[in-house]
């Protein structure tokens, strides 16, 4: 079966699938195999799910085979272990599920639903953020964690209703950060944002007084504490704000005081 499907990545759009092949891709969506998971399972579920592969019948298939298990979600509130690549890349697959039911909607209300409760649970519960893992490749839960909420906010039916809720999230995720953050999460932390300022699920008025809010706390919390933990969480908050800025410029006059802000802070400008 891999040889088969291994085939398929030299071949071009659109693909076509057996329902054998596709139960072997679910079943590798966690494998501990880097090559196994990310450039043969992933690239193959990517353009089967967005590029015409799979039939309406298999994508529906794939949802309530991954609705059932809730792999998400598995061993979450355990000790740091192997399971997190089975809930990162659900989450990763989680995006594509969500980005291909806009195209064209095979999810129920009720699946979709739970897609927008895991994209905004998911983020706010992983406590893995290791990036890549030597033997096991790329882990990187809070990146797949931030593309699934980014693609429930680009979706048509996520609506407006649940702007706090992700700005709590953005917000808690960060309040986290105790060391540096190695692998450019904080651009997908922020692709949250621009996604759900394009789609019109977050209002600019929302997000310039949740960033404005957030800035001021993070600030307030590296005054009382002067360990390494709050310029780190400043340093990756500033990488948010500075994203933010560059890819959605309606931001700019909300992100531009900040940036200014850090600059001065840390002493590249004078006061």
């Amino acid at each position: 079966m891999q040889e088969a499907l291994e085939q398929k990545l030299t071949q071009p759009d659109p693909l076509t699938f057996t329902d054998a092949e596709v139960a072997w891709l679910l079943a590798h969506v966690g494998d501990l195999d880097g090559h196994v998971r990310d450039e043969l399972t992933f690239t193959l579920l990517a353009r089967g799910l967005l590029a015409g592969g799979f039939t309406l019948a298999q994508k529906a298939q794939i949802n309530r085979t991954v609705v059932a298990a809730k792999p998400i979600l598995q061993g979450i509130d355990q000790p740091r272990n192997d399971q997190v690549f089975l809930r990162s890349f659900t989450a990763l697959l989680g995006s594509l599920i969500l980005r291909a039911d806009a195209q064209t909607s095979f999810l129920s209300r009720d699946d979709r639903g739970l897609w927008f409760q895991w994209a905004l649970e998911y983020l706010y519960r992983e406590h893995d953020w290791r990036g890549y893992v030597q033997g096991r490749g790329w882990a990187h839960a809070l990146a797949h964690g931030s593309d699934l909420l980014a693609a429930a906010l680009a979706h048509p039916q996520f609506g407006h209703r649940r702007q706090e809720v992700v700005f709590g999230t953005l917000r808690a995720v960060m309040a986290r950060i105790q060391r540096p953050v190695g692998d450019d999460e904080e651009e997908r932390l922020a692709n949250v944002l621009v996604c759900g300022l394009k789609a019109g699920a977050l209002a600019e008025d929302r997000v310039a007084a949740f960033l404005a809010a957030t800035d001021d706390a993070f600030w307030a919390q590296a005054e009382k504490d002067a360990g390494l933990a709050a310029g780190y969480r400043l340093s990756a908050w500033h990488r948010v704000v500075q994203t933010l800025y560059f890819l959605a410029p309606a931001m700019r006059d909300a992100c531009q005081p900040l940036i200014t802000r850090y600059f001065r802070e840390t002493g590249y400008l004078d006061r």
